[in-house]
């Protein structure tokens, strides 16, 4: 049959379609079994005719021959036998011991190579004192002798570890609360009291005698207290020629003498001492009513400082900031404020003017006094006077005098 008549049949039984294409289910049997060749244990073998058909197949047994392994080299050293499992696969050693490496006082530094192996191993000691910046203290000195103190749970040192003044001191309510028995070199305060004791042995002796007041000192022979009548006693008793600065006997004093100082002996002296006084002394008053809380107060026309008195509802106050204060000559302020209605009164002095001494003058032939009076005078009670003229008296002055009292004007 020729390849046309072939084609022509297999296309008239319906193997090979008018298209061209084979109809798997058509096609003839081969003679090779249906089955799955090849195993962990076999090699299927199959035969392939020229038309790349599969023309028979099998199952051949893998057959290892029996023999030794040997694999030498490198880093890696292989023996065993075929059909075998190699098991003494063995590495080239690097030179590193084998160990445990690294410690609480020695860290380790490695050197890898490229195939990931340790090459060399070598050790750094801890500086503990080089990390912290200090020695560190050993946990076993703790409470030790020549170590460090341990702290309770309260934060606080045993006493049992302090030196013994530390404790030395100890507070009790009162005497009967003290321990039956003390200890040497101890100090014991009984709080009610105030009192102090040590323990002689058998006993507790109070050390000081601690009296409420100075009542209760005896005293002296020689360091005496003071009293106002031994102050009396002494001053009535004592001539004041007894003071070292002072001479009344080289020249003795006469009526209305003072004492005045002698530049050349460098003593208090008897003397006659007066003055001529220029200028009126003036007191100058400035009332105000006060408003609630007021503490504020301005005086008219000003004032000295230092020489302001200042009352408060007639009651006078104290300066220096205890109940006012007066520093820049035109107000006063109140330390308190004064209350709605309360009158403040403000007295501001001027001063008069000392000008020159006047007295006995060469050697008490003269008398000096001025020639003009111009200020109000009134002789005291039981006083006469006498003036040298002539004398003007100035206008709106005038001098008065009891009508039994003289005053002469020579």
């Amino acid at each position: 049959m020729t390849k046309a008549a072939t084609l022509a049949t297999a296309v008239s039984t319906g193997i090979i379609s008018d298209g061209g294409i084979i109809d798997v289910a058509d096609l003839p049997n081969s003679t090779v079994t249906p089955n799955t060749y090849g195993s962990s244990t076999n090699i299927p073998q199959i035969a392939i005719d020229s038309k790349g058909r599969i023309t028979s197949a099998s199952n051949v047994a893998v057959s290892i021959p029996s023999g030794s392994i040997s694999v030498t080299g490198g880093d890696l050293t292989l023996s065993g036998s075929t059909g075998t499992a190699i098991t003494n696969a063995t590495l080239a050693s690097t030179g590193v011991t084998a160990g445990s490496y690294g410690s609480s006082s020695q860290i380790p530094t490695f050197t890898v190579d490229a195939k990931g192996r340790l090459t060399t191993v070598t050790f750094n000691t801890i500086n503990v004192v080089t990390l912290l910046g200090y020695t560190p203290e050993s946990s076993s000195n703790k409470a030790q002798a020549n170590g460090y103190a341990s702290l309770d749970g309260t934060g606080k040192v045993p006493s049992s570890q302090l030196p013994s003044y530390v404790d030395d001191v100890l507070e009790y309510a009162n005497q009967a609360s003290l321990p039956v028995s003390g200890e040497s070199g101890k100090i014991y305060i009984t709080l009610n009291n105030n009192k102090v004791y040590r323990w002689s042995g058998s006993v507790y002796v109070e050390i000081v005698a601690t009296p409420g007041s100075t009542d209760s000192v005896t005293e002296g022979s020689t360091n005496l207290y003071y009293t106002d009548a031994r102050v009396l006693t002494k001053i009535n008793a004592t001539s004041i020629d007894a003071l070292s600065d002072v001479d009344t006997t080289t020249s003795a004093p006469t009526n209305s003498q003072a004492l005045v100082w002698n530049s050349t002996s460098s003593k208090w002296v008897p003397g006659t001492v007066s003055a001529t006084i220029t200028g009126s002394t003036t007191r100058t008053l400035t009332t105000i009513t006060a408003t609630s809380n007021q503490t504020l107060f301005t005086a008219s026309g000003g004032y000295t400082v230092g020489y302001v008195d200042v009352y408060q509802n007639g009651i006078k106050l104290v300066g220096g900031g205890d109940d006012f204060t007066a520093t820049n000559g035109t107000s006063i302020t109140l330390t308190q404020g004064a209350s709605l209605g309360d009158v403040v009164e403000i007295v501001a002095y001027q001063l008069a003017t000392v000008v020159s001494t006047a007295g006995p003058k060469a050697g008490g032939g003269i008398l000096v006094n001025r020639t003009t009076i111009d200020e109000n005078y009134t002789f005291p009670s039981g006083h006469n006077g006498f003036t040298i003229g002539p004398v003007v008296i100035s206008s709106g002055v005038t001098v008065n005098l009891a009508s039994n009292q003289r005053w002469v004007v020579i």
